[in-house]
């Protein structure tokens, strides 16, 4: 493929995760930047960062959370003490973010 169409398809798949997270109600993207990663960090309202990681796992969805500790002056500026971050690469599919929000949409 080469590292430039490499690059292209996370930014887009990037993209439309979080086009596709800002659409789910109480779901709030924290990203920074000029130049975005395929990492996107996100915060789901009434939903703690572990329970949305479980949730996705149960799902064979694999995220990971970060804590202040990691990230301290972003988790101020972003009020949260704990994010998602799902990570997107170029062999993913539009349908497998479709996935992924679906069961966020599900998630208690």
């Amino acid at each position: 493929m080469g590292l430039e169409a490499i690059w292209q398809r996370v930014q887009e798949l990037a993209h439309y995760l979080r086009h596709r997270l800002r659409e789910l109600p109480g779901a709030k993207v924290h990203d920074r930047g000029q130049t975005l990663s395929g990492i996107v960090a996100f915060t789901l309202e009434g939903v703690p960062p572990l329970k949305v990681k479980e949730v996705l796992r149960e799902r064979k969805i694999n995220v990971y959370t970060v804590g202040a500790e990691n990230a301290l002056l972003d988790m101020q500026d972003w009020d949260v003490g704990e994010i998602v971050r799902a990570s997107v690469h170029y062999f993913n599919t539009e349908e497998e973010i479709d996935t992924v929000v679906r069961a966020l949409a599900e998630a208690p």
